[in-house]
């Protein structure tokens, strides 16, 4: 799986196609939901950015199923980072969903990691979130968020955080 998200983000989405196909049979075999659950969301984005939009859809909806219905805190996780993902996809244009709707897929995230103290996963749902306000044209609220996104990044580098 991560080998695969190197990939996609270095731009070889073939490659991370390639490892894929061979990820998510050895995820099942495995016997463990949340292995599965995190190599079908990783496998429908690479998908998606791909261009094979639908089955990665699928492949990301049938990972939010098994996120859902865990109950510790790493299917938490990975349900508060289905929700970035939406807003994610949905700001770069690769699905159509509209920026309240991306507003309200990062209000989601925060909802699951605040409590989980997941800061990276908090200043990735801020930036979103900024990046949808921007869109409508909401300056202030942009504003506000890039500086939330700041402050939540520092305490996720374990420095100090940041007052501006």
């Amino acid at each position: 799986m991560r080998q695969g998200n190197i990939l996609r983000q270095m731009g070889q989405t073939l490659e991370a196609l390639e490892l894929g196909e061979r990820e998510i049979p050895a995820a099942q075999a495995s016997g463990d939901a949340l292995t599965l659950a995190r190599s079908l969301m990783s496998n429908g984005t690479n998908l998606i950015v791909g261009g094979e939009v639908e089955r990665g859809l699928i492949m990301v909806e049938e990972a939010r199923s098994l996120f859902e219905a865990g109950d510790s805190d790493d299917f938490k996780q990975g349900l508060g980072w289905y929700w970035i993902l939406q807003a994610d996809l949905a700001n770069a244009g690769l699905v159509d969903i509209q920026a309240t709707e991306v507003i309200q897929a990062a209000d989601q995230a925060f909802a699951i990691l605040s409590p989980l103290e997941n800061w990276p996963g908090i200043a990735r749902a801020y930036a979103a979130r900024a990046q949808a306000y921007e869109s409508i044209g909401d300056d202030s609220a942009a504003a506000a968020d890039r500086q939330n996104q700041g402050y939540y990044e520092d305490i996720a580098t374990s420095s100090e955080p940041s007052t501006s």
